[in-house]
């Protein structure tokens, strides 16, 4: 008995604690400079994109062109898709793998022009968003997305664009994730914790292996940043990066 008591007073002393599973690691993540929502500069890049398109329709040679011209075929691969577009820049993770479902366990009621979809989570377009339909500020809500890894592919970074990203007014109008705990083939990994950032955060969250030749990610939102607007929380883009075959 004496020994027990000496036990348990160290391990109170020490904060240990024997009484359930050990705490999820807190992940915070590196934030780049993509997208450009401020609306001079994103309206200069929709202008650009689309020049550029009325180029290519004009078929002239390239020694026919302006100094301006030549500059937007020289740039081919910045101009020639939109200034929101997510979509992975040449060889990537996704030679190998697709995202080949999303589901979320509400969504906003769509409008006669407007969905809120959860697939809208994983189209590589900021124009679009899943957004969820609960009562209050979105938490509890769960989006999961079902994705493709076979052979020696693994899932290692998970890129979060929070928030309705197609453009600067809709960002603010609505709610944005703060924290979400993360679920990878049903197991919690980790809790994540979001900047209330419109540009891409990429957490590094290990290396994950597909279960039955697919990985399943879920995030739980758990806190969020209450939009200006409206009471809905919003999330256009969950991507992925990895090793393996590609």
């Amino acid at each position: 008995m004496r020994w027990l008591i000496l036990f348990c007073c160290f391990t109170g002393l020490f904060g240990f604690s024997f009484s359930g599973a050990a705490q999820l690691p807190e992940l915070h993540p590196s934030v780049g400079e993509f997208p450009q929502l401020h609306p001079d500069s994103l309206a200069k890049l929709l202008a650009l994109q689309k020049e550029f398109e009325e180029l290519m329709e004009l078929e002239i040679s390239y020694q026919e062109c302006t100094p301006h011209q030549k500059h937007l075929m020289e740039n081919e691969m910045l101009y020639s898709r939109s200034p929101l577009s997510t979509a992975p820049w040449g060889c990537s993770w996704y030679c190998a793998s697709d995202a080949m479902n999303a589901q979320a366990s509400s969504t906003l009621s769509p409008t006669t022009s407007t969905s809120y979809a959860a697939n809208q989570v994983h189209d590589f377009d900021l124009k679009t968003a899943w957004v969820e339909g609960e009562t209050g500020n979105g938490e509890g809500s769960r989006i999961r997305i079902e994705t493709k890894a076979t052979g020696l592919l693994r899932l290692t970074e998970i890129i979060v664009y929070n928030g309705y990203c197609k453009d600067l007014n809709t960002w603010k109008a609505n709610g944005r994730i703060k924290t979400a705990k993360l679920f990878i083939n049903g197991a919690p990994v980790a809790l994540l914790h979001l900047e209330d950032d419109y540009r891409a955060q990429t957490f590094e969250i290990g290396s994950f292996a597909g279960k039955d030749g697919y990985v399943l990610v879920e995030l739980a939102i758990i806190d969020v940043y209450p939009g200006e607007m409206y009471a809905d929380t919003a999330l256009s883009e969950i991507n992925f990066e990895g090793t393996g075959h590609h």
